[in-house]
């Protein structure tokens, strides 16, 4: 399963994620974020990495990609 996470305030940025992504965290992300959604939000529910993918396109953000961590090949 994978998560993206949209932010629109820091970098304009959509990133693909594993759930179990220590920054993924179950789409709940890793607690640093206490501005609630003011900055990004999470989507989860995805049951392929290239679903998750063509979604955090269609945000139509600066840059969308996989987490360097997780989603490594």
């Amino acid at each position: 399963m994978y998560c993206v996470y949209e932010n629109w305030r820091a970098d304009d940025k959509a990133v693909v994620h594993k759930v179990n992504c220590s920054f993924c965290n179950n789409g709940q992300g890793n607690g640093r974020n206490t501005e609630g959604e003011n900055n990004g939000k999470w989507y989860s529910g995805f049951s392929t990495e290239q679903v998750a993918f063509e979604f955090a396109s269609s945000l139509n953000r600066k840059s969308t990609n996989k987490c360097s961590r997780c989603c490594k090949y």
